[in-house]
């Protein structure tokens, strides 16, 4: 009896270790929640990559609830988190991890944000890097901005600062 059980927690094991995994899903094919298309793009989630029919950028990657939801022309974006680069339009090489990292960017660039809240506010600014819960959460045109630690440069509005810390 004791070599039963042990075969059926390995087998169980096995299973759970196996996970799953996603993958593009070729335009027209019913797909759920899954909204890929033929520009490269992949969205995972309610509302990921708004509709395929607007989104003219290529090589975005969206998972979560409305991630890129308004994207129309950003390329090369990664959004992963309830509505992490949700207003994004054009901005571009974006990359956002965490619900509401990067909510409010639309034509901002080059921009890092991990952790939620991270850069929401940020509209306009390029080439920021934020890590951290809220961190540069106000900014919204400052650029070449650093922050790492909870709320560092919360309230930061202007260019080229640099905070390390809560």
């Amino acid at each position: 009896m004791n070599t039963f059980y042990r075969s059926t927690l390995g087998l169980i094991g096995a299973l759970a270790l196996a996970g799953t995994a996603y993958g593009q899903v070729p335009q027209g094919t019913w797909s759920g929640n899954d909204t890929s298309d033929t520009n490269a793009n992949t969205g995972m989630g309610t509302g990921a990559l708004g509709t395929g029919a607007t989104n003219a950028g290529s090589s975005n990657t969206a998972s979560g609830y409305y991630a890129l939801g308004a994207n129309n022309r950003g390329n090369e974006n990664a959004a992963s988190g309830y509505e992490a680069l949700y207003a994004n339009t054009t901005g571009s090489e974006n990359t956002a991890s965490g619900a509401n990292a990067l909510q409010q960017n639309t034509t901002g660039s080059y921009n890092m944000a991990a952790g939620t809240y991270a850069l929401q506010a940020n509209t306009t600014g390029s080439n920021n890097t934020a890590a951290g819960y809220n961190a540069l959460a106000v900014n919204t045109a400052g650029s070449d901005n650093t922050a790492a630690g909870s709320y560092a440069l919360l309230y930061n509005t202007a260019s080229e600062n640099t905070a390390a810390g809560s």
